[in-house]
């Protein structure tokens, strides 16, 4: 009675893994067609591209936009932020939960890409 049992139950996973074969073969193939109609400027991370142009200060504001966001694509769950030294120098960083906290934050003696506490705002 028990044989009988287990085998009806090998039978319903093997059905199982059949219908899951043909479901992820029909994924692969829409993932296919529909990666064929991306285009350039809308192609996944990781793929090869065309090096960017240098930026530098007389550059155009939309090529540096473009910089600017290059830096957090693909952390749509992270914002940055904008921060000034004394000597006017400028720039933006990941925005940091743990910035400044007493025994928590090792700022300016280690920076914050090195920092092993370092935990990145989401966006609310």
């Amino acid at each position: 009675m028990g044989s009988d049992k287990n085998s009806q139950e090998l039978r319903a996973a093997l059905r199982q893994i059949e219908r899951l074969r043909a479901e992820n073969e029909a994924l692969r193939q829409a993932l296919n067609a529909t990666s064929q109609k991306v285009p350039q400027a809308e192609r996944p991370l990781g793929e090869i591209s065309d090096p960017a142009p240098p930026v530098h200060q007389r550059s155009p504001a939309a090529t540096k936009v473009a910089l600017f966001r290059s830096f957090f694509r693909g952390r749509e769950d992270v914002y940055p932020l904008r921060w000034e030294n004394r000597q006017g120098k400028s720039g933006y960083a990941p925005a940091c939960v743990n910035e400044w906290k007493p025994g928590i934050c090792q700022k300016p003696r280690v920076k914050c890409s090195d920092c092993p506490n370092q935990v990145l705002c989401a966006r609310g």
